[in-house]
Order: structure tokens, then sequence, then C-alpha cells
């Protein structure tokens, strides 16, 4: 086993990281008994970045006691920021070392009995059409997911990936995440954040997406090498540029001392364009045609070094998402690989939407060998939490084919 990882951070970076998930709702719902809603939180959904109300429940501390210290959200003002009377008197807040002032009969000192259990989850049903696969029905919980408050700003969230399938590792390697965050800590800025544990980090427009939970992936996987590790990050915002830290403990492979780093800023509080620069450098897997290249049975790491750039904006009716990146991997050859990613999200009809995107990776700059995918969608929304898709992604990768095409159906119910 690898040696644990220590970090000692001189940085002080700040930034309330963006999350939605459904246990967050269940504490909406049981403190204000209103519907819960991804948008309470979010400038456009789960995934997107954090409105003002957002922000500040995380500031906060992301619990309960957030909530009553935030006051009940303004709900159905569209994509606006939801606001209180005390979340619009920080719009303007001007960033600051200075102490924040404890509000009487909150202070917590020191670690608590775990209190305020919420439960959450996604119950994901897919069945996978290949063309010469077995094992095609993929039967998992996406997110089974236990949110507890340890102190006054520290929240434990665990969530437990369940599969049934071998072919659900193709998904991304997710297999659940569990982690501590600690908010608005004492030796980070007024507004920072503080994780630790395993989880996925921010990178590229997977950070701006629902990529966990969508047949149309981001190329994270391919780009990166894996999807989540073990490790720490720092966050912050000001004003409008938000910024994230990721240090990983790195692939578990015996002799790897490496501890890859992701660097992260982007525009997520102008709701009107999301823009990102990414940047990883770190030993990861040697991806190659859809899988990992391996010496016997042993996996082959490489030294990547990778720049994204992306951007997500809403032209009218149509949702863009788009991403480019390039970089240089120092194997046992040098490749300077490079890709591009594209998106659209569009109505067609009531509760119905179109879903186009196209990727191409090519492994080195110098030659023809690519891999491509064009994915056509049409996601349903039975209700708010239950949405039903149909996805046909056409694989293709030259200079011989090695993908299968695949059809897959997707029954989502969120809880």
């Amino acid at each position: 086993m690898k040696k644990t990882l220590i970090l000692v951070s001189l940085f002080f970076l700040w930034q309330a990281a963006s999350f939605s998930l459904p246990a967050f709702n269940k504490m909406v719902e049981k403190k204000f008994k209103v519907a819960g809603d991804c948008n309470i939180c979010h400038v456009k959904g789960g995934g997107s970045p954090l409105n003002v109300y957002g922000q500040e429940f995380l500031k906060a501390g992301a619990n309960e006691n957030a909530l009553e210290k935030i006051g009940k959200p303004d709900i159905g003002r569209g994509d606006q920021p939801l606001k209180t009377e005390k979340t619009e008197a920080k719009e303007a807040e001007i960033f600051s070392f200075e102490e924040p002032l404890a509000e009487s009969g909150t202070a917590t000192p020191g670690l608590s009995p775990p209190s305020n259990l919420t439960f959450g989850g996604a119950f994901d049903v897919r069945y996978l059409a290949p063309a010469n696969r077995e094992d095609q029905l993929m039967f998992h919980v996406v997110e089974l997911v236990l949110t507890t408050t340890l102190a006054e700003n520290v929240t434990l969230l665990m969530e437990q990936l369940l599969q049934t399938s071998p072919m659900e590792s193709a998904v991304g390697d997710d297999h659940g995440f569990v982690y501590l965050i600690f908010s608005n800590p004492r030796f980070l800025p007024p507004g920072g954040s503080f994780k630790i544990g395993r989880f996925r980090a921010r990178y590229g427009i997977d950070a701006v997406s629902d990529a966990a939970v969508n047949p149309l992936q981001t190329p994270y996987r391919k780009t990166i090498g894996f999807i989540s590790d073990r490790g720490v990050e720092f966050a912050g915002f000001l004003n409008w540029l938000s910024f994230n830290l990721s240090i990983m403990n790195g692939p578990e492979i015996a002799g790897n001392e490496n501890k890859p780093v992701f660097f992260r800023l982007s525009t997520d509080n102008i709701p009107q364009l999301k823009l990102g620069l990414s940047y990883f450098n770190g030993m990861s897997y040697d991806y190659y045609h859809g899988d990992f290249q391996s010496v016997a049975g042993v996996y082959v790491l490489a030294p990547k070094e990778r720049f994204s750039f992306d951007f997500k904006k809403t032209f009218g009716v149509l949702d863009l998402s788009f991403e480019y990146t390039f970089g240089s991997d120092r194997g046992a050859t040098f490749k300077q690989p490079y890709g591009y990613y594209l998106r659209a999200d569009f109505p067609v009809g009531p509760r119905l939407e179109g879903n186009l995107k196209y990727d191409l990776w090519r492994y080195d700059k110098s030659v023809t060998e690519d891999e491509r995918n064009i994915s056509y969608g049409l996601t349903y929304r039975l209700t708010d939490s239950m949405r039903m898709r149909l996805v046909y992604s056409d694989n293709r990768s030259s200079p011989w084919p090695l993908l299968d095409n695949v059809l897959t159906t997707q029954i989502l119910v969120e809880f």
C-alpha cells in the first residue's frame, strides 16, 4: 500500500464548492416544509454554480444549523440567485481576512456526536445494447447519500455506488465517495472550504456538468485517466472568480509515490457565462482506445500534463458546453495529445429535451490516430425527480475500429 497522503499547505484559497445532492434537498424540505429543488442553491440546477443562497449555505456549515442561520429561501424566481433578507445584505460583501463575527449561541467548539442525519440518493437503471458484449443490464444506485453534522462547520458526506454489472466500470470508475467538508475554517479566509477524503476533483467541463448521472459522458476519463481518488481540496471564491486546488493520492501501483495536482479557475458566479481554465500534472493510467494499457497484468502509468479551457452558456433555448484540452504524456514515448468536446441541450417539446454531443481525442498531434464519439439523446422529465433517457453513442476510432456503438436506455429517480 502507498504511504498515507500527508499535505502541509501554505495556500489561502477560498471558495464554496458547487455540489448538489438529493440529501440537501431533504434538509430544506424538512426544515422549511417546502418542496426541495436544486435551483434553491444553484444557478441552473444541480451541477451548475452556486447562487447567493447556495454560497451562504456552504459558508454557514452546509447543514441544518446553516439553514437556521440564513433563513428560508425565496422560492420561484427562475434562474435568478435565490435570496433571503440575510443573504441580500451579503451580495456586495468585499473579501476580507477579518474573522467573521460569531452569532450568539451558535459556537460549537470541537467535534460533537453526529446529528441531523439526512439520507438521499438516486436510483439509476440502464440497459446497454452494444454489438458484442455480455452483461448488458446495468442496475445500480448512483448515489446512496448520507450527510451528518459533526460540528458547527464540519459536515460528513458519504456516497456509495452499488453496481451489479462488470460494465459499470465503463461509466467512469466512480465507486463512491466519503469525505469531510470544513466550511469557513479559521485557517482559511471567510467563505473558504477544505475537503478531505475520496472525491471527484473538479476539472474541465466535467466540473459544471451532470456527467455522473448521464450516459453523455465528458472527456474526463480519457483526458486524466481516472475519475475519483483520495486527496484534499482547498476551494474558494472572490467575487466572480472561483478557485479549486486538489492534491490526490494517485494510482495504487507499486512504486508510485507521485501526487497528482488539479487546479481550476472559473467564473462560476457569473450566471450569463461560465468560463474555466483547468490544469493537471501527475502520474496517471495510460489511456488508449477506451481502455488502459497493461503489461503482465500491471497497469502502465505515464507522467501527464494537461491544460483545458471550457465554457458553458445559454443562447436562447440552447444550452451549449465546450472544452478544449491539450498536453503531453512522457511515458515510453513522448506524446502530445489533444481533444475537444461539444454538447448542446435544447427543448423539443413539453418535458422533452434533445441532447447532442461530439468529442474527439487524438493521441498525438503528429499522427492521425484518434477516438471520436457522436451521441444523440432524448431526455423526458416525468417529474422533477424522475427522468427517462435514450442515448445512442456512435463510437469511432482510427486507423482501425475498436469501439462498439452503444444504445443506452436509462431511468433515473432521485430521492
